[in-house]
């Protein structure tokens, strides 16, 4: 992680272990709950370049379990940590108390940091029932544990709240300290329930995502009854297995107007993986806020760089010519934007394989 300065100093001390003076802590009584759920996880792949290209790379995390059919939550930065891995090399493996197994990505919300495992074995599993960050105060207590290192030695920090925004609000500061391997611990509040997932140290204090960011991951988790869905996401573990195709394929798009044109830039969810060979955009105009009366124009954008991380496509469009001909048609035209939805698609061992659609507003679009 790069930040670009020490947002919050450390304050208070950081308890390791279980000292006998805090054993009847009701805090520690509640870790003693969690830890059947808490699982140490290892990521494995094989990189394509720099100078560890063609070795395989281990990456550390720690992770909880957040339904007894075996979904378990961690830390994006668990794939992050392997740089560009060839994505169909991925093995996850997940160890609770000695007993080892493979889990497989479900789902990922890169921007949070946060991660959507399922355990390969079946159930039911020890698991964390979900609580609310939001209403915690500055000087809350919370309890974390996890793994740091390399073997299952385990910790189980105690710390208060010190911000609750201190990057605009998607960590929150703790007075804790989480080494490497720690980061998707389970951050629990004294009761015993999920509040948040540990993400790591900024200027040498401890950050946590609070649990109310990972609702996209954990919809269904908490309103659907994952009892009812065991057999069908199973068959969607293995799908996903075989290609990783929602975390490959979906990219983040903006939108930039140019001479001649547009161009779109994309980043993606996993370093490296396919990228588009072309993109259908459909560009919808809005004048004055309205997008009727004129009809969308069809472009096909092509790729012009490509990167580890994303890369670039341009749609040759006269939006010139366009505004001219409404300014034509529609004198009280004072706000002129366009809307690019974007249908990428991509050619892996000769398949066509259909993206993520995604819609762009794109601003500046002419006055």
């Amino acid at each position: 992680m790069k930040w670009a300065r020490p947002l919050v100093r450390l304050a208070g001390a950081i308890l390791i272990g279980i000292a006998p003076a805090y054993a009847q802590d009701r805090c520690y009584t509640a870790v003693e709950a969690i830890k059947p759920a808490t699982v140490k996880l290892v990521a494995r792949a094989q990189v394509r370049s720099g100078p560890n290209a063609s070795r395989f790379v281990d990456s550390p995390a720690t992770g909880v379990v957040i339904a007894d059919s075996g979904f378990v939550l961690t830390a994006y930065h668990l794939l992050r940590g392997l740089g560009d891995f060839a994505p169909e090399t991925l093995t996850v493996t997940a160890s609770i108390g000695s007993v080892s197994q493979r889990a497989w990505v479900i789902d990922a919300e890169q921007t949070t940091d946060l991660l959507l495992l399922k355990l390969g074995n079946s159930g039911p599993y020890a698991h964390v029932d979900l609580g609310s960050a939001f209403g915690l105060s500055v000087g809350a207590v919370l309890m974390s544990y996890g793994f740091p290192g390399a073997d299952l030695h385990d910790v189980t920090p105690k710390g208060e709240i010190v911000s609750k925004t201190p990057d605009g609000g998607s960590v929150w500061a703790i007075a804790m300290e989480f080494k490497s391997g720690q980061s998707g611990s389970p951050v629990i509040d004294c009761d015993g329930r999920l509040v948040g997932i540990a993400k790591g140290m900024i200027g040498g204090t401890g950050v946590f995502v609070p649990i109310e960011f990972a609702d996209p991951l954990l919809a269904f988790v908490r309103f659907e009854g994952l009892r009812r869905e065991v057999e069908t996401l199973r068959a969607q573990v293995e799908d996903l297995n075989r290609s990783l195709d929602p975390v490959r394929h979906d990219l983040i798009w903006s939108a930039r107007r140019v001479t001649g044109g547009l161009k779109l830039d994309y980043r993606k969810r996993v370093t490296g993986g396919p990228d588009p060979t072309e993109a259908k955009v459909e560009l919808r105009v809005f004048v004055n806020g309205d997008p009727n009366g004129i009809p969308p124009q069809m472009l096909v954008a092509t790729p012009e760089s490509v990167s580890a991380d994303g890369g670039v496509l341009g749609a040759a469009a006269n939006l010139e010519q366009i505004e001219q001909m409404i300014r034509i048609l529609r004198p009280n035209a004072s706000r002129i934007e366009y809307e690019a939805v974007i249908d990428p698609l991509f050619e892996d061992g000769g398949d066509g394989t259909a993206g993520v659609p995604a819609s762009v507003r794109l601003t500046g679009g002419g006055t």
